[in-house]
């Protein structure tokens, strides 16, 4: 992840990071939520995210798993949506 550290040393609680569908992976996840800022990550439809906990706003609980590593788990909270053309 080189070069991407110093932006996100950048980042704290209380700020939001918007990232679009090529900009992500597990790592960068974690680096990006260790800051203490919020996130809101866009992903490609293909990437599978298996319902742990659906609560009544219409967003659901799951994990992003490590590449190579099941072990390393982190959760998420997601929702669902299809963009308009």
């Amino acid at each position: 992840m080189p070069g991407k550290s110093r932006e996100l040393g950048r980042l704290g609680p209380g700020m939001l990071l918007m990232a679009g569908r090529g900009i992500t992976g597990f790592e960068l996840w974690r680096a990006a939520s260790g800051t203490g800022a919020d996130l809101l990550w866009r992903v490609r439809k293909n990437i599978v995210l298996p319902v742990l906990e659906a609560f009544d706003d219409g967003s659901c609980l799951s994990e992003i798993v490590a590449a190579g590593d099941r072990e390393r788990r982190d959760p998420v909270r997601f929702i669902e949506y299809t963009p308009r053309p």
